[in-house]
């Protein structure tokens, strides 16, 4: 397999917590969970995302929709302070002792969502990009500091264009969370 092809497997950060106790028939759907820009590459090809819906107790609740709070401020001046979210969990030895954490036990409903060619999503296409470049002239001159230079070949009906390129267009391990093994789900 070539590092040139690559996918990237990261996580979201967000927590996400409905509570559909007022939801008729308790099901809800589009539910907004992931926002991915147009002007990036991450739509360009195919887009997966896993999601995973948790049946979760009254408490439990609660304690993930403080951490959603805590960890999902802008960073503003005017956002809220931090809450010290308390949990079920106690040090047995030292019961003063303020723990954080939830130990709670649910079931899990697991679904992977891929996204291509969505009709109507205008996506921002660069026809441009990992397009080799000029041959880099007099190769063998470069000074050091023009080193590593990379190179890539493209065809194009019939003719071949050799020129260099950014690093990611021969070598996706730039990319956080890369890798040039496709994944058992792809």
């Amino acid at each position: 397999s070539s590092w040139r092809n690559c996918w990237i497997t990261l996580g979201i950060p967000e927590i996400f917590t409905l509570d559909l106790g007022h939801v008729e028939g308790e099901i809800y759907k589009k539910m907004p969970l992931n926002y991915v820009n147009t002007e990036t590459r991450r739509l360009n090809i195919r887009y997966s995302l896993l999601v995973e819906q948790m049946a979760l107790s009254q408490s439990a609740f609660h304690y993930w929709q403080e951490q959603a709070k805590n960890t999902q401020s802008g960073g503003s001046l005017f956002d809220s302070q931090p809450s010290l979210s308390p949990g079920n969990i106690c040090n047995v030895d030292e019961e003063n002792e303020l723990v954080i954490g939830f130990f709670s036990v649910s079931g899990v409903t697991e679904r992977r969502v891929f996204i291509e060619d969505v009709p109507g999503l205008k996506i921002q296409k660069d026809l441009n990009y990992c397009k080799p470049g000029e041959y880099p002239k007099f190769l063998s001159y470069f000074p050091l500091a023009y080193l590593p230079v990379y190179m890539a070949l493209e065809i194009v009906e019939g003719y071949r264009t050799f020129g260099e390129v950014h690093k990611y267009c021969v070598d996706c391990r730039d990319y956080k969370g890369s890798t040039h093994i496709k994944p058992d789900f792809w």
